[in-house]
């Protein structure tokens, strides 16, 4: 299944245009917060499979964070980290024209605020 475009946004990486998708972003549930999950597909006539990857945030110190926290956390996961997770995904053979069940990214990746759990 493919990613809507409602809600994504594209990105071109090596001259090939992607649509990508944020989901799971901040919200208090209980005692912790959920992980993020970047999803990514080629754009096309005939999609292929589609990039999947949790992202678990660090803290601005370097450290991973207590997804405990009181505070407001200003971590976000920009066009730039979303080209580094592309790179990473096609080093490790991800293949986005080819159809098949979803690709899953296992780290470790580090990005700007978060990283790519394994």
């Amino acid at each position: 299944m493919g990613i809507p475009r409602k809600g994504s946004r594209t990105i071109m990486v090596e001259g090939q245009n992607y649509l990508w998708r944020l989901r799971g972003r901040r919200r208090f549930l209980g005692n912790a917060y959920p992980h993020p999950t970047l999803s990514v597909q080629i754009v096309g006539a005939s999609p292929g499979r589609v990039l999947q990857c949790s992202l678990k945030e660090k803290q601005f110190d370097g450290h991973e964070a207590d997804m405990d926290c009181g505070e407001v956390c200003q971590a976000a996961v920009t066009p730039k980290d979303v080209a580094k997770v592309i790179l990473h995904a096609r080093a490790a053979g991800w293949d986005p024209k080819v159809k098949g069940a979803p690709f899953k990214l296992a780290g470790p990746l580090d990005l700007k605020d978060y990283t790519v759990e394994v």
